[in-house]
């Protein structure tokens, strides 16, 4: 196909949608067809959800034919294989794929105290608060101090509002 040809892109897009929507159809002959506690039910719920997503990412519909969207979902599923895995960055220059681990450690001692797994385009604060209240709960000890990076600009004002 001729990718700088708009009509060959856009032609491929149904093509693409239509195959994707015959799935669908497939999938769901083939969830009647099988016993209601068979095995196979969850697996074909799950596989025709993510479906739904990766289409609905990135194709809207305004007048009845598929479309590509402009920018990005928030959400954007980057793998099939790990639906949960987000693209996300360290810096404006350095992107990544993947997960982030939100780690709480004693100073003293260096002994994790509490952990997390994030997405990938999380905000480097999310859940800070938690990690702070589960080192609480695991050490039996009020925590007096916490440090972070910069990414964390906001974590004062999450624990003023505790």
């Amino acid at each position: 196909m001729d990718w700088q040809d708009e009509q060959s892109q856009q032609a491929f897009l149904q093509r693409i949608v239509r195959d994707a929507q015959h799935l669908q159809h497939l999938a769901q002959e083939t969830r009647v067809a099988l016993a209601k506690d068979h095995p196979q039910q969850e697996r074909i719920v799950q596989a025709g959800q993510l479906l739904d997503q990766l289409i609905a990412q990135d194709v809207e519909f305004p007048d009845g034919q598929a479309k590509l969207k402009e920018g990005v979902s928030q959400d954007w599923i980057v793998s099939v294989h790990d639906p949960e895995i987000r693209h996300g960055r360290k810096s404006s220059s350095k992107r990544f794929d993947g997960h982030k681990a939100a780690v709480a450690v004693d100073a003293e001692s260096q002994l994790i105290t509490d952990a997390n797994v994030l997405a990938g385009n999380a905000w480097d604060a999310t859940d800070a608060l938690t990690l702070v209240e589960n080192s609480e709960t695991h050490t039996g000890l009020a925590v007096e101090e916490t440090i972070s990076d910069c990414a964390y600009s906001d974590f004062n004002g999450l624990l003023a509002g505790a």
